[in-house]
This record gives C-alpha cells, structure tokens and sequence, in this order.
C-alpha cells in the first residue's frame, strides 16, 4: 500500500515537473504581450501544448547544451523504457536515482525557456514581425483597441479630457493589465479654452488620470509641445 501510494507521488510529481517549463513560456510570454486574464481552461490548455512542444524540442533537437551529459543520460533511459528494453517503474527509479542529472537537465531546460520566451515576446512586439503575423492570422498582439492606443502613443505627446478641462503632455504610463485604469502624464499644460491660450501648471510635474473620469484621449503630433512653449 505504501509502495503504491509512493508510486503515484512519484508520477504526480513527474507530471508536475514536465508542465514547468510550459507554464514558465506561457507567463513570460503574457508578461511581454500585456494579455488579459484567460479562461483557466484555455490556459491550461496552451500550457499543456507549450511544454509538449518544448519537451519535444529538447529530447530531439542536437542543440547546444550546457552539461549536456545528463542530457544524453535522461535520453538513454527514456530511450530503453519507450522500446520496453526496461520496465517503466525501473525506468523511473533510474531516473529518479539519477537524480543530480536529472535536476540539471530540468533547470536548464526552464532557463532556456525563460530566455527565449523574453527574446520572442521583445521580437513578436516589432512592427515589422506583428505585421506579417497579422497578415497571416488576421491578428495583433494588443489584447484591446486601448492597449494598442496607449502603448503606441507612450513617450508622446496626447490631450486629455477630464471633467470640464483639458490637459496636455507627454504619455509617461499607460495600463498594462485590464485591471489597471490609470495614465501618467509629464511635464502637463492646462488649455484654457476662454482665453483661448495654453497655460503652464507650476509646481506640477505630473498628473494620474482615471481612465474612468477621462472622457477622451487624443494623440498629437510632436510639434504641438514645441509650439505651446514658444507660446
């Protein structure tokens, strides 16, 4: 009985260990693209395909590996259970027995999904690559029209409508999750529409917005600052 219970801790906690590596690229991933919270199913779902696809790739691919002789170790036990040269729960105890190689082939496998889940979230965000990727699948990356507003018109000049007046300023932070409802302006000039003239605000640096209280955004063009400070 102990054996056997033994026996599934040891298989649950191998299963756990081979969806790792997935949940790690799908994390990062969202991280880099701002993705909204998912269904878990779905989630779940496109960890599961992640780490059946990274796996793949690192029993398969020659790549270069750091300590790449537990590699090939794991490998040659995986090899003999799948051809049924040796029975599967020997199998695991050899792997479990191998233990020093079997926790470095892991850990450089999550450290290589980290990496290059950062490099194809930097990459996947490139006008040029989101471009032939929408060509293709009819899709961006910007989880909503605001998202793809705001990330678009960081670092720029906007106008802001909040109440009964209108602020201008370089875009300093915008949202970067569906909970977050809040924009952060530099260096804000208050358009006094009655006397017709921009306004400097002393002794303000910058200014958070309530997306809920803001009634419009818009994007301006650069020169806009530079006419409003000659004014």
């Amino acid at each position: 009985m102990i054996e056997l219970l033994t026996n599934d801790l040891v298989k649950l906690s191998a299963y756990v260990i081979l969806l790792i590596p997935g949940f790690i690229f799908v994390q990062t991933l969202e991280h880099h693209l701002l993705r909204e919270r998912k269904p878990q199913f779905e989630k779940t779902l496109e960890i599961l395909l992640s780490s059946a696809f990274i796996w793949a790739v690192s029993l398969s691919v020659p790549l270069w590996w750091p300590y790449g002789a537990s590699r090939d170790r794991i490998i040659e036990i995986l090899t003999l259970a799948v051809n049924h040269q040796v029975a599967l729960s020997v199998a695991t105890g050899e792997i479990a027995g191998l233990g020093k190689d079997s926790a470095t082939f892991f850990f450089v496998i999550c450290i290589w999904t980290f990496v290059v889940a950062n490099v194809w979230g930097m990459i996947r965000k490139k006008r040029s690559v989101d471009a032939i990727i929408k060509t293709v699948t009819g899709r961006d990356w910007f989880p909503s029209v605001p998202f793809r507003f705001f990330q678009e018109n960081l670092n720029k000049p906007i106008e802001v409508t909040a109440g009964d007046k209108r602020y201008l300023g370089i875009l300093y932070s915008a949202p970067d999750s569906k909970d977050d409802r809040h924009i952060i302006i530099i260096n804000p000039l208050l358009i006094n529409e009655k006397r017709r003239r921009i306004e400097n605000l002393p002794l303000t640096k910058e200014i958070m917005f309530d997306l809920e209280k803001v009634s419009e955004v818009k994007s301006l063009s650069p020169s806009i600052l530079k006419g409003s400070q000659k004014e």
